[in-house]
């Protein structure tokens, strides 16, 4: 990471070149680095530290970006189904909690078999 550094505003500026990263380069800055040098010269096979939450969020947000309506639409539809999935299932959840607590069984228990926590069941 060569380069001048100058204090503009009370805020660092510092200008980078994803061309030439070296090792004095942080990873975290790398990682972006990479992100923009593979996104221009080897956009269809990128190499690129996906461990990074940042850097895996913002190849999902691209690869979204890249689909045709179609396949947009039918993304956010698998998505919101898995919502719709997951409030369902915990709305079964406390139903069972629910007759659980009626028929007086220990909160333990009531965890045990319903996956909710402790503190969930005592809310009902």
């Amino acid at each position: 990471m060569q380069g001048e550094v100058r204090d503009l505003y009370g805020h660092q500026f510092v200008c980078l070149n994803p061309n030439h990263p070296n090792e004095e380069t942080p990873k975290q800055i790398r990682d972006w680095l990479d992100l923009i040098y593979q996104s221009i010269h080897s956009p269809e096979r990128p190499v690129l530290n996906t461990k990074n939450v940042g850097i895996k969020k913002a190849v999902e947000l691209i690869s979204f970006e890249n689909l045709t309506p179609e396949e947009r639409t039918q993304a956010k539809n698998k998505e919101a189904s898995k919502i719709v999935l997951t409030k369902e299932r915990m709305s079964e959840k406390i139903e069972i909690a629910k007759t659980m607590i009626e028929n007086k069984e220990p909160n333990e228990k009531i965890a045990k078999y319903t996956g909710l926590t402790l503190k969930q069941i005592e809310k009902l």
